[in-house]
């Protein structure tokens, strides 16, 4: 591939491994680029976050996900939309918000899709800083969680637990991606030359009371 198919980012990337610099990506593919790389499961993990949504009645299921240039960010989107296709439920283009996985885009892309002359009845935002500025929004309209919106977070932190009501999210192996590239790295070091290795570890839904459980068997919100 030539370097005018390449991101500034990868190609600043492929110069440190030309020259030699042992090298593991963590949190995201590079696609064009052959490298050490360890990463959570974000197709599956966001797919079982809208699917416990969908099983708890949602319908209109808003998504505040991260920019689409980055693999994390399309593959959760990925994931929503292929439960979503699952549940033969209708996708609507306008629930679907991307931003830059700051505290800022959370909050002002949550506000626009509680705006909505029709607004979701749940959320899924994909990742904690994201998940700040969107229950920040969710507060300043009065609305209470779960009972006017269902919120599911991405990245499971300390303060998870003590939201009121405690958070929903999907927790990525954090340590276990640490562990691992660390140990990728020390091969790289070790053997130069070897092949490559991705290792993509599991997510778990940490289900808790802020995505609601009310509904009855069978009955969907619209």
């Amino acid at each position: 591939m030539s370097d005018s198919a390449l991101t500034e980012e990868e190609r600043r990337l492929l110069v440190a491994i030309q020259d030699g610099l042992p090298i593991v990506v963590v949190d995201r593919r590079m696609n064009n680029i052959d490298v050490d790389t360890v990463l959570a499961n974000n197709f599956k993990g966001a797919r079982q976050a809208i699917e416990h949504l969908i099983r708890l009645g949602h319908c209109r299921i808003g998504l505040v996900s991260g920019p689409l240039h980055l693999t994390s960010g399309r593959e959760r989107y990925a994931g929503y939309l292929q439960a979503m296709s699952d549940a033969q439920l209708p996708i609507d283009s306008s629930l679907a918000r991307f931003g830059d996985y700051r505290q800022s885009s959370g909050y002002d892309l949550t506000g626009e899709l509680l705006g909505l002359s029709h607004p979701p009845t749940a959320l899924f935002v994909a990742n904690n800083q994201m998940t700040i500025g969107a229950l920040n929004a969710i507060h300043e309209t009065s609305r209470v969680i779960p009972d006017d919106v269902a919120i599911v977070g991405f990245d499971d932190l300390s303060w998870a637990i003590s939201l009121n009501p405690p958070l929903t999210t999907v927790a990525q192996p954090t340590f276990d991606i640490g562990s691992q590239a660390a140990h990728l790295l020390l091969d790289r070091i070790a053997e130069p030359d070897r092949p490559t290795r991705t290792i993509v570890l599991e997510t778990q839904l940490m289900v808790r009371a802020s995505c609601g459980s009310r509904l009855t068997q069978g009955e969907r919100r619209i």
